[in-house]
């Protein structure tokens, strides 16, 4: 078990926004020099993109230009059908567990390891803006406090705001929050597509133990809602989190005996956030166990964070 054996990175794909997030960021710093470890001679690398076959068509239209290392090839698969009896705000995301499951279960036959990613791992401070002209004017945003935003941060925004325990924003100022305050270690980490060349926004290391950890910016999902409902319940059963249902997916398949802490007021898993215990992360865990584990449990939980993907899944021939 090594740096030399077989390595599949899955790349679940839907919609033109991931489309270009991939093709612009996050392909592009994969070949930036000295980032991620799989280009050697001995390494044999697939990337393995789920997606439909429109966007598929795109991908391959862009990536056959490029220059690839020898050792490494594409393959397409089609994303698992459209979940209906799921909410329209997860069925992406329940189709994407979906594919990785089916990916991982691919590895294992096939004796590789596997790696499970996203295509919008990587953001620069030009992606970020343009957030702005996403989101639509009657949407809005919610953060829990002291969960999505660092509480000092926002605090007089909090207090021109506050209702509940929640902090409503519409799109524009949500983006303009971000902006503004975000971390100085997350902010001075961007940077524009055409420094990814030189300075990728990811990064990853072999380590001693065997298997590796990568580290990338992430843009976690938002709250977005057409209008928010007024009971709690309501909430719940016409807006379910996008993360809390995201990640417990996750935890059905691949964190079996890890506890998830739900904040039902703010409808979020969290780890080590005000209020709850921080959970440490074990060697011995599974990649979507450390994952859940480091992701939620950092200082730095802002909705653009670093996210840590430690070990890959290694299967034996």
């Amino acid at each position: 078990m090594g740096p030399f054996l077989p390595t599949d990175l899955v790349f679940p794909v839907w919609g033109d926004l991931h489309t270009s997030l991939l093709l612009n960021f996050t392909l592009p710093s994969l070949l930036a020099p000295g980032n991620l470890p799989f280009w050697s001679a001995q390494t044999p690398t697939r990337l393995i993109f789920w997606t439909v076959s429109e966007e598929a068509a795109v991908i391959a239209s862009v990536i056959n230009q490029w220059e690839w290392p020898v050792n490494c090839s594409f393959l397409f698969r089609p994303l698992p059908a459209d979940p209906l009896d799921k909410p329209l705000e997860v069925r992406h995301y329940y189709r994407s567990s979906l594919a990785y499951q089916a990916a991982i279960a691919e590895a294992r036959e096939a004796g590789h390891a596997v790696m499970p990613l996203t295509p919008d791992l990587i953001l620069s401070s030009e992606a970020l803006h343009g957030l702005a002209g996403l989101l639509e004017a009657e949407l809005s945003a919610v953060f829990a406090l002291g969960l999505r935003l660092h509480y000092e941060t926002v605090r007089p925004q909090l207090l021109k705001k506050k209702a509940g325990n929640q902090l409503v924003l519409s799109g524009s100022e949500l983006v303009q929050l971000l902006i503004q305050h975000m971390h100085a270690y997350n902010r001075d980490c961007f940077w524009d597509a055409e420094q990814f060349a030189l300075q990728p926004a990811m990064s990853a290391d072999w380590l001693p133990e065997g298997g590796f950890c990568v580290q990338a910016f992430h843009l976690h999902p938002l709250y977005l809602h057409r209008p928010l409902p007024y009971r709690l319940s309501e909430l719940e059963s016409y807006f379910p989190t996008l993360d809390g249902l995201y990640l417990q997916q996750y935890a059905r398949f691949s964190t079996e005996g890890l506890e998830i802490v739900q904040d039902r007021s703010a409808l979020v898993v969290s780890f080590g956030f005000d209020g709850h215990p921080v959970y440490e992360a074990q060697r011995a865990s599974s990649l979507e166990r450390q994952r859940l584990i480091h992701a939620f449990s950092q200082h730095y939980c802002e909705p653009i964070h670093r996210w840590f993907y430690e070990h890959a899944l290694y299967f034996q021939p």
